[in-house]
């Protein structure tokens, strides 16, 4: 049945508020995915936020988010102790209830494609594992669904066939529209040429392989990329050092059809740190990683006009940043020097 949107209807009343999944970054509701090249971190970040989602912890580093029951599918952990140890490692994971962070497998320990590629129809198909998953996840209700990685949920997936990629997005919206429309992410591999390129254009959608196939279907895309000792925000935030105990991490959102301009994006991500044992600790967020980039121009624009080096970027009181982060970090540190 047809329906008539009218724009002067809608203009006749207040445009209903956002809700967020988390505030100013994601809204409830979404379908998106999250990008990078494989081992920069995606896994990492998506889990650490799945168990605050499901830990009822209420904020994720320092911003509020859902809470409610996650759905895991896939995975590219190599088995169930893998994932134990990922979840011992986290902070957050001593919090979490039974049936909060759910990983659903078939007899053999795996978890099957939940779609496949009808060649001769020229369409995706859910698979006999997608309608079991399916209508278990109708009887429970996820907030939060994450699938890890999409092209091992989508059998047949051609990440550079840009018609083929967007059917599937769509096909992942419909789904999800059957399921009541939970918040869902999919993690999905960037083109490995983008890597030589700038932070910001590694973090943005069209760095993905078919960057205009899925995120053209979708209305949320969000980057992570390894930061590097060649990263102008590597310098600035004086990480050149810690990155022999450590690798640092870039996470910001491309794209946002539905929303203003999220605070951690591109441009201005947020700065996570991914210690040596697996855990994970806010750096820096959008908001400061934008003060220093505009501190630096100021900085190499004095520095020309007085014909001289860059003024180095300083850190400021080092415990009273140390306290901001605890902060941000819901009072978790390792109380290493920063």
């Amino acid at each position: 049945m047809m329906q008539i949107i009218d724009a002067s209807r809608l203009l006749a009343n207040p445009p209903p508020p956002i809700e967020w999944a988390l505030q100013n970054v994601l809204p409830i509701g979404t379908i998106g995915d999250i990008f990078g090249p494989p081992g920069d971190g995606k896994s990492s970040l998506t889990l650490d936020f799945a168990i605050a989602v499901a830990s009822g912890a209420g904020k994720w580093f320092g911003l509020p988010c859902l809470a409610g029951p996650v759905v895991l599918l896939g995975g590219e952990r190599s088995g169930v102790a893998a994932f134990s140890r990922d979840l011992h490692r986290s902070v957050r994971a001593r919090q979490l209830v039974p049936g909060m962070l759910i990983v659903p497998q078939d007899a053999h320990g795996e978890c099957p494609p939940l779609l496949a590629w009808d060649k001769k129809a020229d369409c995706w198909d859910i698979t006999s594992w997608g309608d079991e998953i399916t209508e278990w996840l109708k009887s429970i209700r996820p907030a939060l669904i994450i699938i890890d990685t999409l092209i091992s949920a989508a059998t047949g997936a051609n990440i550079i066939d840009q018609p083929q990629q967007y059917a599937l997005g769509a096909t992942i919206r419909r789904w999800a529209k059957k399921l009541g429309q939970p918040t869902v992410l999919t993690v999905s591999h960037t083109n490995q040429a983008s890597a030589q390129q700038e932070l910001a254009w590694r973090l943005h959608y069209l760095s993905r392989a078919g960057g205009n196939g899925l995120p053209g279907a979708l209305r949320w895309a969000a980057g992570v990329s390894r930061i590097s000792a060649s990263d102008a925000l590597c310098v600035q935030l004086n990480l050149c050092e810690k990155m022999r105990e450590s690798r640092f991490i870039a996470f910001g959102v491309s794209k946002n059809n539905e929303m203003p301009r999220a605070c951690w994006n591109n441009e201005t991500p947020a700065l996570f740190e991914l210690k040596a044992d697996g855990g994970l600790l806010l750096v820096a967020d959008g908001n400061e990683v934008s003060q220093k980039l505009r501190q630096a121009a100021t900085d190499k624009t004095d520095a020309k006009k007085k014909k001289t080096g860059v003024v180095p970027f300083g850190r400021g009181n080092d415990h009273e940043h140390n306290k901001y982060l605890q902060a941000k970090n819901g009072g978790y540190s390792d109380d290493a020097e920063w």
